[in-house]
């Protein structure tokens, strides 16, 4: 009996153990099965997007062939468990054609990168079949047609980037399902209004919807985005007041308006409104009154634009004073209507970079401690009403590259030490009241139309002879057109070459043209033929002379 059971038990163990390899046989054979037949799928997919590939310039798809798996592919990464297809990134290839809906059977993708291509068509509505998928970006392309509702369904996105396309249409309701988008971009020709359900993205950190056509107010659903850093809505026609909603929005670091239709005032506590603010552009609009003073209260301000709109009223002492600890690096205030002077608090911004008041109604003199902005490349006070002396002390600031004081009342002359600016590669002081002009010390001949000065080209030094033409004279415009044109033409190994040519206008505004040679030290060829004093007499003979008829008569052949 013992026996008996002892066989019996060692039968049962036999077939309990063969029942379950069998079962793993068949588990190991349904992952197989699904494996192969996922890769497949993914393999199929992706080269029916290289079918629709109409140039590869950059041979980026080459290796998309039988040779290698496609997890190897160029752009491809898979994960490691299953082998299927994560991510596919193609930024920046140069690769033309339009997308495949074959895209939308890559089940297991989570990041697809097609941006900066040439892209052309639409967005294929079948991507909305990627639950799975986290990042979409297809910016910088010439995709065109309505944007698909479908990616409504990839509630997983944390980022959709579409902006500079040829996108049509109003922005999609749909897109306020996506409540884990934390970066929304879109463009560039959508049309109609910002919709409301862009409040129901309560993670969203980045909305950047400029260059686009969009009209109407910003909806007051959008201060429901508690935690957006950056507001990019520039270059639209979105109009009413600043948008009331933002003033709640302490998170904001970054807000652009530019070129839109906003009118009215700015609350006097707007620079308390965002504490983390760095960046602020409302240029070009219909905004009025004055500056608020708050401004100066934004600490971490580095640039604030409100040129191009209607602000009056002096630019307050205290919006410059406060700023003296900050990195303010531009303050654009052109084309409003200021008045009054520029505060002389001007100078405490000690890491401004650029300044422009252009095209207002300012007066006095310049402060002299815009000295003080050591850090200052471009500077515009042009079309104002200032008076006075340029400041000697900018000549300190080495780091100029554009200075413009032209169409004002300055009076004086320009700071010899404008030489020394090595880096200044535009200056314009023309109509203005200076007095004087080159310096009579530095003469080297006149003539029936024109003079020739002596000076240095920075920044090697370089010694030059400036002729300037006498243009109140008759025919002396047409006299520097012939000498212009006759150099342009003619090329000989002992003609001065030219090192540039200047038509423009003196500080007076008065028409000026020149032209600027190399400085001969042994001075001109008339001089030895038809010299002028005794020190020429003998300087040539007779064999130097054939020799230059020679080479005359070769110059003008």
């Amino acid at each position: 009996m013992e026996a008996y059971m002892l066989s019996i038990s060692k039968y049962s163990s036999f077939t309990v153990s063969s029942i379950i390899l069998l079962l793993l046989s068949m588990k190991f054979l349904e992952y197989t099965t699904a494996f192969t037949l996922g890769n497949e799928t993914d393999r199929a997919s992706l080269l029916a997007f290289k079918t629709e590939i109409t140039e590869d310039s950059l041979g980026a798809l080459a290796s998309w062939n039988n040779s290698l798996h496609i997890c190897k592919w160029a752009g491809v990464a898979c994960n490691l468990k299953h082998q299927r297809v994560t991510s596919l990134n193609l930024q920046g290839l140069k690769l033309s054609g339009t997308i495949s809906p074959h895209l939308g059977n890559l089940s297991f993708l989570r990041s697809l990168d097609l941006s900066d291509n040439y892209f052309q068509g639409g967005i294929p509505p079948e991507l909305g079949n990627l639950f799975r998928l986290q990042y979409l970006n297809m910016s910088f392309n010439f995709l065109g047609g309505h944007i698909s509702a479908n990616l409504s369904q990839c509630s997983n996105l944390t980022a959709l980037v579409l902006d500079h396309n040829y996108f049509v249409g109003q922005i999609p309701y749909e897109l306020g399902y996506l409540v884990n988008l934390r970066q929304l971009y879109l463009g560039n020709n959508l049309t109609e209004s910002i919709p409301a359900s862009i409040g129901n993205l309560a993670a969203l950190r980045v909305l950047y919807l400029s260059y686009n056509h969009l009209q109407g107010e910003v909806p007051g659903s959008i201060s429901q985005l508690r935690d957006l850093a950056a507001l990019g809505l520039s270059d639209n026609n979105l109009y009413g007041e600043f948008p009331p909603a933002l003033y709640n929005m302490s998170s904001l670091r970054f807000i652009a308006l530019t070129d839109n239709k906003f009118t009215g005032f700015l609350r006097p506590n707007i620079g308390l409104s965002w504490p983390n603010l760095d960046r602020i552009y409302l240029a070009a609009n219909f905004f009025t009154g004055q500056i608020p003073y708050s401004f100066s209260n934004a600490s971490n301000l580095l640039q604030l634009e409100l040129l191009g709109n209607q602000f009056t009223g002096q630019v307050p002492f205290e919006f410059c004073f406060n700023w003296t600890t900050s990195n303010l690096g531009t303050l654009a205030l052109s084309s409003n209507q200021f008045t009054g002077e520029i505060p002389s608090s001007i100078g405490n911004i000690t890491q401004l970079i650029n300044f422009y008041t252009a095209t207002n109604n300012l007066e006095g003199s310049l402060p002299l401690n815009l000295g003080n902005c050591l850090e200052m490349q471009s500077l515009d006070l042009s079309q104002n009403n200032l008076s006075g002396r340029l400041p000697v002390q900018l000549m300190q600031i080495t780091t100029l590259r554009a200075v413009n004081f032209s169409y004002n009342s300055l009076t004086g002359s320009i700071p010899p030490d404008i030489g020394d600016l090595r880096h200044l590669v535009y200056a314009d002081f023309s109509y203005n009241r200076y007095s004087g002009g080159f310096s009579s010390e530095n003469l080297i001949d006149s003539g029936s139309f024109g003079t020739v000065d002596k000076g240095t080209l920075s920044p090697d030094e370089t010694v030059i002879a400036v002729k300037v033409q006498h243009l109140h004279l008759p025919d002396a415009s047409k006299s520097f057109m012939a000498e212009c044109q006759a150099l342009r033409h003619t090329r000989h190994r002992n003609l001065v070459k030219v090192i540039t040519a200047c038509s423009s206008s003196d500080f007076q505004g008065n028409d000026f043209k020149a032209i600027v040679y190399p400085f001969m030290t042994n001075g001109s060829l008339e001089e030895w033929l038809h010299p002028k004093s005794e020190w020429h007499h003998n300087g040539l003979n007779i064999s130097q002379r054939i020799n230059i008829l020679v080479d005359v008569a070769a110059a003008i052949s």
